[in-house]
This record gives C-alpha cells, structure tokens and sequence, in this order.
C-alpha cells in the first residue's frame, strides 16, 4: 500500500515538472522569437491618401481617405490628423471630410507621427457638365489590364482630370471589373463576355466604354 502510494506521488511530481518544463520551454521560444523582432510592428514609411486630387464646388463635401505604407510594403490602417492649408477655402474633420467654403485652392494634409502625405483640393462655383472616359479599348485580352482615365468638363468649358474622384461602374463584373483608380481588369476566364464601363462624378454620369473580353 506504501509503495503504491509513493509511486502515485512520483508519477504526479513527474507529471507537474513536465508541465513546468513545458511552461518554461514555451515562454523561453517567445523570448527568442521578440528578441528577433518577430512581434515588432512594421515601420511605417509613408501615406497614401484618396483621392489625390478634388474638384469642389462650394458647399459640397469630400471624403478623404488614408492607408499606411510599412517598410516590408505590406499596408495597415491608419488614423491620420488632417489639416487644410487654407479653412478660408475649406475645411476638413477629423475623420476625413472635407467641405468646400469659397473658391481657391488648399492642400490637404495627413499626418501620422513623422510621416505625412498632402492631396490637392480646388474648391469652384463652376459645375460639371460632362464627363469623357478616356484609353478605352474596344477589346482587352483575358487576364490583361488598361488604365482608364475620367475627364470633367466644366461650366466654362475648361476640363479637369478627374479619375480618382469618379466613381467607377462595370455593368458586368464577371467580364471587367474597374478599380477605383480607373485601372480595369479582364477576368482571366471572361473570354467572349462585354462589360461597359460608366465614371460618375457630382451626379453627372459619362457615356459608356464598351469593353470586350478577347
């Protein structure tokens, strides 16, 4: 019965330093792994802000929008402090918005730590009475890409590039699809399909650009 009972007693305190041993080796790994910098967050070296670009007209708003650019190029979400150059022209909050106040124009400012990023805003009375969709092709092979562009013209006749500001449109995903840096794609199994391909900006809506899959 006693030497059952001290085998019992071995066994348990072999068990409960197996699992001290276990504990010690684990947390020991962990340090190696952060003395290596594997829990060290990627240093971010630059902003991207959208649009790059904006046309106001007095009164109406942008939204901005901000996205960090680390080191080893992977991205992460960032929450900038955004300024306006001149808030006679217009403001922004501090969530992004912009709102046009007078005519003119200001640079708008993102800035996280060191690292800051500006975007050009005109602010107009002018509106838009047209938009033209540019480099369009009437066929694009499958797989492949093409860089559309998206041109304002403006109440005095004069025109602005507006491509980042646009709002992109494919009527049929599954043939091309339109980033909303213009940029559109071929699916790569889209052969013999069309999809047309509308810009919107300020409620005025371009003519379409007729793209078929090859």
């Amino acid at each position: 019965m006693r030497q059952q009972y001290l085998h019992t007693a071995v066994s348990g305190m072999r068990q409960k330093h197996g699992r001290y041993a276990a504990i010690i080796v684990a947390m020991t790994f962990l340090m190696i792994l952060a003395s290596c910098g594997f829990f060290v967050d990627p240093v971010l070296t630059s902003i991207t802000l959208t649009p790059s670009t904006a046309l106001l007209k007095v009164g109406a708003t942008q939204q901005f929008s901000a996205m960090g650019v680390n080191q080893d190029s992977s991205t992460r979400t960032v929450s900038p402090t955004w300024t306006s150059s001149d808030v006679t022209v217009a403001t922004i909050s501090t969530k992004g918005l912009a709102l046009g106040l007078a005519s003119g124009t200001s640079t708008i400012t993102a800035t996280v730590g060191s690292i800051t990023s500006t975007a050009a805003l005109t602010v107009s009375n002018l509106t838009i009475q047209s938009i033209a969709i540019g480099n369009c092709p009437t066929t694009l092979t499958h797989g492949n890409t093409v860089s559309l562009t998206a041109t304002a013209t403006m109440s005095d006749s004069s025109t602005t590039v507006s491509t980042t500001q646009a709002t992109w449109t494919s009527d049929n995903t599954s043939a091309v699809t339109v980033a909303s840096s213009g940029v559109a794609t071929a699916g790569a199994s889209a052969s013999g399909l069309t999809a047309n391909i509308t810009a919107s900006y300020q409620s005025v809506t371009s003519a379409v650009c007729s793209i078929q899959v090859l």
